[in-house]
């Protein structure tokens, strides 16, 4: 910017055409290019020196299960989860977060619950 100004001054006082201020201008450009390339680079690599110092640092903690120490068991669960005709309404809201909604899961099953946002995924969680 200070280049720019100080050849505005010097076009006005004849010293300097436009056609020089605009070439000394990109050339300017050109060199400071890859010194803002350069504060970049050590941006990432201050950055990833941090994370290799937080993954050290992670990695140096006791183990949380140490080997060969004993463990608790979990409890078989016998049967099977029923839900039936379920409806929901939050307080305050039309509109029923669920409404009549039944299934079944069976011991050893898994099932993933999707649908579009507010379709109650997250309320038939709770």
């Amino acid at each position: 910017m200070a280049t720019i100004v100080a050849g505005v001054y010097s076009i006005i006082a004849g010293n300097l055409s436009v056609g020089a201020l605009v070439a000394s201008y990109m050339l300017g450009s050109r060199v400071l290019a890859p010194l803002g390339q350069i504060a970049g680079l050590i941006t990432r690599y201050q950055q990833a020196q941090l994370t290799m110092h937080s993954t050290d640092a992670l990695m140096a903690l006791p183990q949380e299960r140490p080997a060969g120490q004993q463990t608790l068991e979990r409890t078989q669960l016998h049967g099977a989860l029923q839900v039936s005709q379920v409806t929901f309404r939050y307080n305050g809201q039309n509109a029923a977060a669920l409404d009549n909604v039944s299934f079944t899961v069976k011991p050893g099953e898994r099932i993933g619950i999707i649908g579009r946002s507010g379709s109650g995924k997250s309320t038939l969680a709770r």
